[in-house]
């Protein structure tokens, strides 16, 4: 915090916390937080006063200044940036700096100007205050980068204990299994069908199939859960995390990283089918959201579902079978960790002395770390992936299958005779510690919870942070996430002009059901197949490379040096399937079925399961404009513009009367919600 900024800076929780440098003199004493106690500093000593110089302060700062030998009547001054802020008397005085987005800050105490009085410092003390949001409508947009969307219990924590200890909260929250949770429902959903199948007899699927008695039935109806069903029972639990969780940073977190170091259950990919595996690798990225990124690198290379992904399971050393696979050695260094250039700290190109991007790898390179990840196979001893290989990798017939042969891999020779495990960890050391990592990673991460253009600033604050907590730890991810949600670009996001982010239909999805309390009639909400309706389904993207690239962008943004990546989603048909799919969600009655069902395998009932609680906008809708502020709030955070609300409430004036006023409310809190739903505004997150 105090101290001559410079951007190698440690900083701690969002905030620079090295040590104090006073300015006396032009010498630089360290002295650490709060050491600055019953320590004398005269005038005579220093003439031109005390002067403390600190670096970018993203929460308040507390002051206390303590003075004596002031003449009666009399008073010194404590300049900011050499404009006055306030007087300073005999005694204990007490100020407090609002959180600045300067780099670089003075502080002076001293004389008036033209006055030469005695004094004596004798403490100065600085405690950094938890700055929160000082408005609903700020808290709304915090937590639209934090969660999956505000709700108005998550609003008011955030407005009571200010965004560090919200963040702070969240972190230590524990961290359910979902593969345990994936399990019981399963369970449970076998349980309801053999219920209802005793109670009612063959279900017409297992008549049509040829399974009339009761206990064929029933096996069917297991096997169905086990097989088609497991998609929704993956999703089920997916959505009651997204959006019943508590550990709503964790939540967003976890699905960040899930669009970075990707697998996918795609139909054109490895996984298809075996979303039980999947759901292993989303506790992988679960256990290590607020972990280090060493670790998570680990556990993500030895993870079933990933090494079947990107085939690198049963790696053999080259002979008879050919070479090593090689897909996996690509994706860790291009997607998951360095990138394809070598970069400055800020994420900007490092360029060589003819102004050309330097690569940071060769074929070579990728050779090399494919011999190393030789020797590898499922826990269960096998070549062969099935959905119950769940437990990380093991090594195979140490000596005989993995290549033990010295290699060069990134400047660092392997010497020969080194076990797999050796070979491995040796290599995820070098990766882990190449300079590219930081801001790489970091850039990846703010653009999934931020905004799709940071400022180089921005990135190399956050690189920062990763290569060093501030406790000398590198990789810490818990203090990235800090860092990226307390930054200063972060809260300027909404006034930026490349601020923000297109929504993509799953965060858009499921911040509108946290708003509006959705409700079901099962134990979940269940909406298993939404890539159908938007073109996204979570660990199911089209490849690799996540559901766009961090690049993409349209030609106008293009001719601005601006991306938007997540507008790649929105195609003619997905963006026809999504005005529908909003109107719909908007629309659902209270009873009776719900368009976004998907009835339980085990039964041919339709089921409503989902739709939106919309008692509260009703009995808001005594008037259009009533109506309009209460989704200003629920929904927009107060950034609702002015032209949005007054083109739904001249829409609202031309709908037909419904035939009483309570239909009439109703009917204005569906159409209204549908419009606003579909708007611009609502689908770009400041």
């Amino acid at each position: 915090m105090f101290g001559a900024y410079s951007q190698a800076q440690e900083r701690n929780a969002g905030k620079f916390l090295p040590a104090i440098m006073m300015l006396l003199e032009n010498d630089q004493i360290p002295i650490q937080i709060g050491q600055i106690n019953n320590t004398r500093f005269t005038s005579r000593r220093y003439p031109d006063g005390v002067t403390f110089g600190f670096g970018l302060l993203a929460n308040d700062l507390e002051l206390t200044v303590t003075l004596t030998g002031i003449p009666t009547g009399k008073s010194l001054v404590l300049m900011l940036n050499g404009s006055v802020i306030a007087e300073l008397h005999n005694g204990i005085n007490t100020i407090v700096l609002a959180a600045t987005n300067l780099l670089e800050n003075t502080i002076r105490i001293g004389n008036h100007a033209g006055q030469d009085l005695p004094w004596v410092l004798t403490q100065f003390k600085s405690v950094l205050r938890d700055a929160g949001p000082q408005t609903r409508a700020q808290a709304q947009q915090f937590l639209m980068r934090g969660s999956f969307g505000p709700t108005l219990a998550e609003l008011d924590r955030l407005l009571a204990v200010g965004y560090e200890s919200w963040i702070n909260e969240q972190i230590k929250l524990p961290r359910a299994s979902s593969i345990d949770a994936y399990n019981q429902h399963l369970q449970n959903q076998k349980e309801a069908a053999t219920v209802d199948v005793s109670n009612n007899g063959p279900t017409s699927q297992c008549i049509s199939r040829g399974f009339s008695q009761l206990a064929d039935c029933i096996s069917y109806m297991h096997a169905l859960l086990e097989g088609s069903g497991a998609a929704r029972i993956r999703m089920d639990q997916w959505w009651h995390r997204t959006i019943n969780g508590e550990d709503q940073l964790r939540q967003r977190v976890v699905y960040a990283l899930s669009q970075i170091l990707v697998t996918s259950l795609d139909l054109g990919d490895a996984l298809r089918g075996r979303n039980r595996a999947v759901v292993v690798y989303e506790d992988v990225l679960s256990k290590n959201a607020f972990g280090n990124f060493r670790t998570l690198l680990k556990d993500v290379t030895l993870n079933p579902a990933m090494a079947y992904y990107l085939s690198f399971v049963g790696n053999q050393k080259a002979g008879r079978f050919g070479q090593p696979d090689e897909n996996y050695a690509r994706e860790i260094l291009q997607l998951f960790s360095i990138g394809l250039v070598e970069l400055n700290l800020d994420g900007s190109p490092k360029l060589d002395r003819n102004g050309n991007e330097i690569e940071t790898y060769t074929p070579d390179t990728i050779q090399n770390l494919a011999r190393i990840f030789t020797g590898w196979i499922y826990a269960q001893g096998s070549f062969v992936f099935s959905e119950w290989d769940l437990e990380p990798l093991i090594v195979w017939a140490e000596g005989s299958f993995h290549d033990s042969d010295p290699k060069v891999f990134l400047g660092r020779t392997h010497p020969a005779g080194l076990t797999a495990e050796e070979d491995l960890d040796m290599a995820l050391n070098t990766i882990f510690n190449h300079p590219n990592v930081g801001p790489f990673i970091s850039t990846r991460l703010i653009e999934r919870l931020v905004m799709s253009n940071p400022p180089p600033e921005y990135v190399a604050r956050v690189a920062t942070v990763f290569n060093n907590n501030g406790a000398g730890v590198r990789g810490d991810l818990a203090a990235v996430v800090k860092a990226i949600l307390m930054d200063p670009a972060a809260f300027n996001s909404a006034t930026s002009a490349s601020g923000g982010k297109i929504k993509e239909p799953i965060i858009a999805i499921s911040q509108l059901w946290r708003a509006m309390n959705a409700e079901s009639d099962i134990d979940v909400i269940r909406y298993a197949n939404p890539h159908n309706d938007v073109g996204q389904r979570p660990y199911d993207a089209p490849s690799v490379f996540n559901f766009y690239a961090p690049s993409d962008t349209t030609p106008a943004l293009a001719q601005q040096n601006l991306v938007a990546p997540e507008l790649t989603l929105f195609s003619d048909d997905v963006v026809l399937n999504y005005l529908r799919n909003m109107y719909r969600l908007a629309t659902s009655a209270p009873q009776g079925s719900d368009p976004i069902s998907d009835s339980a395998p085990y039964s041919s009932d339709t089921t409503r399961a989902m739709t939106l609680n919309l008692s509260e906008a009703q009995l808001s809708a005594t008037t259009h404009e009533k109506l309009l502020d209460f989704y200003q709030e629920r929904l927009f955070g107060g950034i609702m513009s002015s032209g949005l609300r007054n083109d739904v409430i001249t829409f609202l004036k031309t709908l037909p009367d419904q035939g009483s006023a309570s239909a009439n409310r109703r009917h204005w809190a569906e159409q209204a919600l549908t419009v606003l739903t579909v708007s611009p505004e609502y689908n770009f997150q400041r």
